[in-house]
């Protein structure tokens, strides 16, 4: 009956300690890499949705014709011959909202000498808490009419 029980194997105390330290390192590991998964997947979402509203406002601005009727369409800061800057502003979902809060839409319109009514423009999004261009595009957009 001795040498029945004597032949038995299991595990120590010092290995079950040592698989049970083992397994939390490896699920620290992977734990820090769903934390940075999340925070790598909610930057790539802003970004994705900051491309498409700058790409909505600058296609949305290829249907405008007349340059008067495109800026009476939209809140302008500074308007001259050769240039116009504007602004618009967004909250944390990227709806629009008329005063500042999470993002700001930049707008510069510049008039190509060259060309009448070709006009260069560029737009940017802001992050305001932190003064980070999220993204910026440039186009240009020709006018058939001025007024």
């Amino acid at each position: 009956m001795k040498t029945c029980l004597s032949q038995e194997k299991g595990f120590t105390l010092i290995e079950i300690i040592i698989s049970i330290a083992l397994l939390s390192i490896v699920s620290v590991i992977v734990l820090r890499l769903f934390v940075l998964s999340y925070t790598i997947n909610e930057e790539a979402k802003i970004s994705d949705e900051a491309n498409t509203l700058i790409v909505n406002q600058l296609e949305s601005l290829k249907t405008y014709d007349n340059l008067g009727t495109y800026l009476k369409s939209h809140a302008w800061l500074v308007e001259t011959p050769k240039h116009i800057q504007g602004q618009s502003y967004y909250d944390v979902d990227f709806r629009p909202i008329d005063t500042p809060d999470s993002y700001t839409l930049h707008w510069s319109m510049v008039n190509d000498k060259t060309i009448s009514n070709l006009y260069h423009v560029t737009a940017y999004l802001i992050h305001t808490t932190n003064n980070e261009t999220l993204t910026t595009y440039t186009t240009k957009h020709y006018f058939k009419y001025k007024e």
